[in-house]
């Protein structure tokens, strides 16, 4: 019998993915080995070494677009187990917001508001 972690049983609880072409990430100026991309490519090799078989994609920016773009991956990664978003939940549409990212891709991940 081995030690060895069995990837069907493991899920890394928090990383990030950025493109810095597509949305920047201002907290990382200055920060020479974060101001660059990080690629789910990047990642899968990672995640196998570690015995994960998938994780939990975080929020990088409190930047509504950055909600849909990940649900969008994680709807065709199957190393992306789950999202924590970012949505302003003081804004009175809060609500219809929420349903949209639910009715989107990557809808299946139940969408949490306030409460």
């Amino acid at each position: 019998m081995t030690d060895a972690p069995c990837a069907t049983d493991r899920i890394d609880a928090h990383y990030h993915l950025w493109q810095l072409s597509v949305r920047d990430q201002p907290w990382t100026a200055g920060l020479t080995g974060l101001r660059r991309d990080f690629t789910l490519d990047e990642l899968r090799p990672q995640l196998a070494e570690a015995g994960m078989r998938a994780g939990v994609l975080v929020q990088t920016v409190p930047v509504a677009e950055e909600t849909p773009d990940m649900l969008t991956a994680a709807d065709s990664a199957d190393e992306i187990a789950g999202v924590v978003g970012w949505a302003d939940l003081r804004a009175p549409d809060i609500a219809d917001r929420l349903a949209t990212l639910t009715e989107g891709a990557g809808g299946r991940y139940p969408a949490r508001g306030p409460g």
